[in-house]
């Protein structure tokens, strides 16, 4: 009887062997800790100290790849903005024309408008035209100012390009000057162009002399 006995108590034995091979790494080190606290601590400072470095220097690249994404987009909405307002400055001018040098000789400058059009081209002030009016104020030099002209379509507006030449068959409209009415910035670009035109003109001719 007391020889049977004895297996239980062998695995009890092999068995508490093991986990004590198994753990001795982690009972050492909490042996050695426990007799050091000091250094305990300091390593769970250290490794603390460092993960929060490396947390800051995170939320700093976050912080700048925010910043970069948000100028990115600003410039980007900015941009299509600006052309989008282009764009619509452009369609609400499309049928004007400015006339330069059309005498004040009325307060209403209807009448001298709608003789112009009606001598040059034919177009109806009643029917072709909705709005006519002079641009700034009156100066004391009594300089002449621009006349802006809107038209219903496209339709009159070309028409009377298509006629401008015969302004030089009426007296009192040989200095009379008609224009698109242009955006500042498709003004900036035709000076460009014109510019570059004439400075190509130059250099062509010095070159034949």
């Amino acid at each position: 009887m007391p020889e049977k006995a004895t297996e239980p108590e062998d695995c009890g034995l092999k068995l508490c062997e093991k986990c004590r091979t198994e753990n001795g790494a982690f009972f050492d080190n909490l042996g050695t800790g426990l007799k050091d606290p000091q250094k305990l601590v300091n390593g769970f400072v250290s490794r603390v100290e460092t993960l929060e470095g490396a947390i800051n220097e995170l939320k700093e690249e976050l912080i700048s790849l925010s910043k970069k994404n948000r100028e990115f987009f600003t410039r980007m909405f900015t941009t299509a903005g600006t052309k989008i307002e282009l764009n619509n400055d452009r369609e609400r001018r499309k049928n004007n024309i400015i006339i330069y040098n059309l005498e004040e000789k009325e307060n209403n400058p209807k009448v001298s408008v709608g003789g112009l059009l009606k001598k040059i081209a034919g177009i109806d002030l009643e029917t072709d035209v909705i709005e006519v009016s002079r641009m700034g104020r009156r100066s004391e030099e009594n300089r002449i100012r621009p006349v802006l002209v809107q038209f219903t379509n496209a339709n009159a507006k070309n028409l009377l390009f298509a006629n401008c030449f015969r302004l030089k068959n009426f007296a009192s409209f040989g200095s009379v000057i008609i224009n698109h009415d242009l955006s500042k910035e498709d003004r900036a670009i035709n000076k460009r162009i014109i510019e570059d035109k004439r400075r190509k003109i130059a250099t062509k001719e010095d070159i034949t002399k």
